[in-house]
């Protein structure tokens, strides 16, 4: 069996100009380009992990607990939806939902925000957590502010076929 030689390419001899046109670098096999250029970009998307890990504001004496508002709006929800494990672990994402409750353009970016991962690195809620925001977010779209019908909804359908 052959052996397969490598070359070693540095992330210096990537940025030379002839790389920035597009053209083949001098001495340097396509597949040790392309894997400097992925160890570059796989670099850069975890310093920019961690640029938003330092970025975010230090919690505040208030992100720590529950707002006096926030516990109102906890015990006024239906016991069914009512996030007691989110409150409790997590009482500065209740305090944002409680904020933006009567804004719905605002409650639905919170809720994306919350339920799925953009940056590819976040640990996530514990599995109870993101049923109860699963379950709220539902109760929230239902009936809160319900999204309203489209052609493509049943209800839409339903409602079209009773008049």
């Amino acid at each position: 069996m052959n052996e397969i030689e490598f070359e070693r390419v540095t992330l210096e001899s990537l940025r030379q100009p002839e790389h920035a046109t597009g053209q083949a670098l001098r001495g340097v096999s396509p597949y040790a380009a392309a894997a400097a250029i992925d160890a570059e970009r796989e670099l850069r998307k975890a310093r920019r992990a961690h640029e938003m890990r330092t970025l975010r504001a230090a919690p505040s004496p208030t992100d720590m607990r529950l707002s006096e508002r926030a516990l109102h709006w906890l015990i006024a929800l239906p016991e069914a939806v009512r996030p007691i494990k989110l409150g409790a672990l997590f009482p500065r994402v209740a305090n944002r939902l409680c904020e933006n409750w009567h804004r719905p353009r605002e409650m639905d970016r919170l809720f994306e925000d919350l339920l799925t991962d953009t940056r590819g690195d976040r640990r996530g809620f514990p599995l109870e957590v993101a049923l109860e925001l699963t379950e709220l977010c539902e109760h929230y779209r239902a009936s809160v502010y319900p999204v309203p019908a489209t052609i493509w909804d049943d209800q839409y359908l339903t409602s079209c076929k009773s008049r």
